[in-house]
Protein backbone atom coordinates (compact mmCIF):
# COMPACT_ATOMS: atom_id res chain seq x y z
CA UNK A 1 0.00 0.00 0.00
CA UNK A 2 1.51 3.41 -1.18
CA UNK A 3 1.74 6.02 1.50
CA UNK A 4 1.52 9.36 1.88
CA UNK A 5 3.78 11.85 4.24
CA UNK A 6 1.62 14.58 5.87
CA UNK A 7 3.38 17.78 6.10
CA UNK A 8 1.96 19.49 8.52
CA UNK A 9 -1.31 18.74 11.61
CA UNK A 10 -4.04 17.68 9.96
CA UNK A 11 -7.61 18.13 10.84
CA UNK A 12 -10.29 16.50 9.30
CA UNK A 13 -14.16 16.79 9.73
CA UNK A 14 -15.82 14.62 12.08
CA UNK A 15 -16.66 12.52 9.30
CA UNK A 16 -13.35 12.81 8.03
CA UNK A 17 -14.43 13.81 4.46
CA UNK A 18 -12.33 16.67 4.30
CA UNK A 19 -9.62 18.50 5.54
CA UNK A 20 -10.46 21.47 7.94
CA UNK A 21 -8.76 24.87 9.50
CA UNK A 22 -8.28 24.35 12.28
CA UNK A 23 -10.21 26.16 14.97
CA UNK A 24 -12.33 27.40 12.64
CA UNK A 25 -14.67 23.60 12.42
CA UNK A 26 -14.94 21.35 14.51
CA UNK A 27 -12.92 18.02 13.50
CA UNK A 28 -10.53 15.52 14.19
CA UNK A 29 -6.72 15.06 14.14
CA UNK A 30 -5.64 12.89 11.25
CA UNK A 31 -2.19 13.40 12.32
CA UNK A 32 0.49 15.17 13.11
CA UNK A 33 3.30 16.86 10.78
CA UNK A 34 5.29 13.31 9.08
CA UNK A 35 2.52 10.91 10.01
CA UNK A 36 1.85 8.96 7.47
CA UNK A 37 -1.72 8.06 5.26
CA UNK A 38 -2.86 5.62 2.87
CA UNK A 39 -2.43 7.76 -0.40
CA UNK A 40 -5.99 7.02 -1.47
CA UNK A 41 -7.48 8.68 2.15
CA UNK A 42 -5.12 11.27 1.03
CA UNK A 43 -6.42 11.39 -2.55
CA UNK A 44 -9.70 11.51 -1.38
CA UNK A 45 -9.15 14.25 0.70
CA UNK A 46 -7.51 16.56 -1.67
CA UNK A 47 -4.12 16.14 0.00
CA UNK A 48 -2.42 14.61 -2.69
CA UNK A 49 -3.05 14.29 -6.30
CA UNK A 50 -4.10 10.93 -7.92
CA UNK A 51 -1.22 9.15 -10.40
CA UNK A 52 -1.70 8.85 -13.43
CA UNK A 53 -2.11 5.25 -14.52
CA UNK A 54 0.43 4.65 -17.72
CA UNK A 55 -2.32 2.61 -19.27
CA UNK A 56 -4.57 5.35 -19.66
CA UNK A 57 -4.30 7.49 -22.78
CA UNK A 58 -3.62 11.19 -22.68
CA UNK A 59 -6.41 13.48 -22.32
CA UNK A 60 -6.20 17.53 -22.46
CA UNK A 61 -7.47 19.92 -19.68
CA UNK A 62 -11.27 19.12 -20.86
CA UNK A 63 -10.80 15.51 -20.62
CA UNK A 64 -10.48 14.46 -24.09
CA UNK A 65 -8.43 12.09 -25.54
CA UNK A 66 -5.22 12.98 -27.21
CA UNK A 67 -4.45 9.85 -28.97
CA UNK A 68 -7.51 9.84 -31.24
CA UNK A 69 -7.22 9.91 -35.70
CA UNK A 70 -6.25 13.11 -37.44
CA UNK A 71 -9.20 14.08 -40.17
CA UNK A 72 -7.40 12.05 -42.54
CA UNK A 73 -7.38 8.44 -41.03
CA UNK A 74 -10.79 8.99 -39.88
CA UNK A 75 -12.29 10.19 -43.27
CA UNK A 76 -10.02 6.89 -44.78
CA UNK A 77 -12.07 5.09 -42.32
CA UNK A 78 -15.28 5.46 -43.93
CA UNK A 79 -16.77 8.38 -41.28
CA UNK A 80 -18.17 11.41 -42.67
CA UNK A 81 -15.54 14.72 -42.18
CA UNK A 82 -18.34 16.69 -40.47
CA UNK A 83 -18.17 14.41 -37.57
CA UNK A 84 -14.86 14.81 -36.89
CA UNK A 85 -13.67 14.81 -33.85
CA UNK A 86 -15.27 11.18 -32.88
CA UNK A 87 -16.49 11.79 -29.47
CA UNK A 88 -14.48 12.19 -26.29
CA UNK A 89 -11.29 12.47 -28.67
CA UNK A 90 -9.72 15.97 -28.97
CA UNK A 91 -9.01 17.53 -32.79
CA UNK A 92 -5.71 16.57 -34.17
CA UNK A 93 -4.09 19.40 -36.21
CA UNK A 94 -3.79 18.32 -40.20
CA UNK A 95 -3.56 19.56 -43.30
CA UNK A 96 -6.96 18.30 -44.26
CA UNK A 97 -8.59 19.60 -40.71
CA UNK A 98 -7.32 23.24 -41.85
CA UNK A 99 -9.14 23.03 -45.48
CA UNK A 100 -12.31 21.61 -43.77
CA UNK A 101 -12.61 24.51 -40.73
CA UNK A 102 -11.86 27.01 -43.74
CA UNK A 103 -14.45 25.76 -46.09
CA UNK A 104 -16.62 25.80 -42.90
CA UNK A 105 -15.93 29.49 -42.21
CA UNK A 106 -16.25 30.17 -46.26
CA UNK A 107 -19.92 28.49 -45.46
CA UNK A 108 -21.00 30.52 -42.69
CA UNK A 109 -19.73 34.02 -44.20
CA UNK A 110 -21.45 33.15 -47.48
CA UNK A 111 -24.58 32.01 -45.60
CA UNK A 112 -24.86 35.10 -43.12
CA UNK A 113 -24.38 37.13 -46.46
CA UNK A 114 -26.97 35.67 -48.28
CA UNK A 115 -29.34 35.83 -45.28
CA UNK A 116 -28.22 40.10 -45.27
CA UNK A 117 -28.92 40.22 -48.83
CA UNK A 118 -32.45 38.62 -48.40
CA UNK A 119 -33.32 40.66 -45.45
CA UNK A 120 -32.28 44.00 -47.30
CA UNK A 121 -34.92 42.52 -50.23
CA UNK A 122 -37.59 41.95 -48.40
CA UNK A 123 -37.34 45.60 -46.63
CA UNK A 124 -36.93 47.05 -50.05
CA UNK A 125 -40.24 45.07 -51.11
CA UNK A 126 -41.67 46.27 -47.91
CA UNK A 127 -40.74 49.81 -48.22
CA UNK A 128 -41.81 49.73 -52.05
CA UNK A 129 -45.62 48.31 -51.30
CA UNK A 130 -45.77 50.81 -48.41
CA UNK A 131 -45.00 53.23 -50.95
CA UNK A 132 -47.75 52.04 -53.47
CA UNK A 133 -50.56 51.75 -50.78
CA UNK A 134 -49.71 55.54 -49.56
CA UNK A 135 -49.63 56.91 -53.17
CA UNK A 136 -53.13 54.95 -53.96
CA UNK A 137 -54.54 56.63 -50.38
CA UNK A 138 -53.23 59.61 -51.61
CA UNK A 139 -55.60 59.23 -54.85
CA UNK A 140 -58.54 58.43 -53.02
CA UNK A 141 -58.12 61.73 -50.62
CA UNK A 142 -57.55 63.66 -53.58
CA UNK A 143 -60.12 62.20 -56.20
CA UNK A 144 -63.26 62.22 -53.85
CA UNK A 145 -65.71 64.71 -54.60
CA UNK A 146 -67.07 67.05 -52.44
Amino acid sequence: MELFTLKERTVVSPDGKWVVQEGKEDGRLLGPAGAQIPMSQAVALGLAKPKEDPKSPPVDEKGMRLDGPTLEEYVKAGYKPEHYPPEGYAEKDSPALQELRASQEAEKKSAAEKAEAEKDAAEKAAKKSEDKAGGKKAENKGGKKA
